[in-house]
C-alpha cells in the first residue's frame, strides 16, 4: 500500500513564498505612507502653500514638501486634529495585513463594512467634540480643532440639543464607533480592569500588612531594649546608694 504523504507541492510552496514577500512589500509601503503623512501633519506650517490658502513664502517648511503641505492643509481643514487618525489607521492596517496568515487571508466584507462604519462614526463624533471643547487649542488651524466636519456636526447638534445634550450624544457616538471599528468589548474591558485592580489591591494589602508586622516587631524589640537598659540603670543606682560612706579623717590642729 502506498502511504499517504502530507507534503506540499512545489507550486504551493512557491505561491506561499510569493504571498509572504508581497505582504512584506505591502507592509513597507503602507508603513512608509503612514510615516510620511504623520510627519507632514506634524511639520504643518501656515505659510506653506496648500488647498485652503496660498503660500506666503517660496520655501516650503513642511518635511513632505509641497505634497506634504497640501495633504496636511486638506486634512486639517476637513478633520482638524482628528487627521492624526489616518496615519495611525494606515499603520495599524499594515501590521494586520503582515501578521495575518495566508490561509486566513479571506476578506470578510460584512466585518469590513462594520469596521469602516465604526471609523466614520468615531471620526465624525471626535471632530464634533474637538470643535466644541478645544476652541483654544484649535486657534492655529483654519477651521478649528475639529475641522469643517466638526463645525458642521457641532452647529447642527447644538441648535437642536444644546451644548450638554450634544456632548452626550457625540460621546455615545464616539464610543459606538470605537466599538465597531476595533471590536472592543467595554464589558470585557471593565471586567479585566476590575480584576487587575483587585490583584493590585490584594498585593498592596499584603505588602502593607507585612510592613505593619515588621514595624510592630521592631517597636517591640526596641521597647524591650529600652526597658532592659532602664532597669539596669535603676539597679546600678540602687547598688551605688547602698555602698558604705567613708568619712574623711579629721586634720590635726
Amino acid at each position: 500500500m502506498k502511504q499517504a504523504t502530507n507534503k506540499k507541492s512545489p507550486n504551493t510552496n512557491l505561491l506561499e513564498g510569493i504571498g509572504q514577500r508581497l505582504r512584506e512589500a505591502l507592509l513597507i509601503l503602507l508603513f512608509t505612507v503612514a510615516l510620511f503623512l504623520l510627519l507632514s501633519l506634524i511639520t504643518y506650517h501656515s505659510t506653506d502653500p496648500g488647498w485652503s490658502q496660498f503660500g506666503l513664502s517660496y520655501s516650503v517648511k513642511n518635511i513632505g514638501g509641497r505634497a506634504g503641505a497640501w495633504f496636511a492643509d486638506v486634512f486639517y481643514y476637513l478633520f482638524g486634529y482628528l487627521a492624526y487618525f489616518f496615519p495611525l489607521i494606515i499603520g495599524y492596517a499594515s501590521v494586520v495585513l503582515f501578521t495575518v496568515r495566508a490561509s486566513e487571508a479571506v476578506i470578510d466584507y460584512p466585518l469590513l463594512m462594520f469596521r469602516l462604519l465604526g471609523f466614520v462614526c468615531s471620526t465624525l463624533a471626535g471632530c464634533g467634540l474637538a470643535t466644541m471643547h478645544f476652541l483654544n487649542i484649535g486657534k492655529s488651524l483654519v477651521m478649528g480643532a475639529g475641522g469643517l466636519l466638526g463645525t458642521l456636526m457641532a452647529t447642527g447638534l447644538v441648535s437642536q440639543f444644546n451644548f450638554q445634550g450634544s456632548t452626550l450624544l457625540l460621546l455615545a457616538l464616539f464610543v459606538i464607533g470605537v466599538t465597531l471599528c476595533t471590536g472592543l468589548s467595554w464589558l470585557g474591558l471593565t471586567d479585566s480592569i476590575g480584576k487587575k485592580l483587585w490583584m493590585i489591591g490584594k498585593k498592596l494589602s499584603y505588602f502593607v500588612n507585612k510592613l505593619a508586622i515588621r514595624f510592630f516587631r521592631y517597636t517591640q524589640l526596641h521597647i524591650k531594649k529600652i526597658s532592659t537598659t532602664s532597669s539596669s540603670i535603676v539597679i546600678q543606682a540602687k547598688s551605688t546608694s547602698q555602698l558604705p560612706v567613708t568619712k574623711a579623717p579629721k586634720k590635726a590642729k
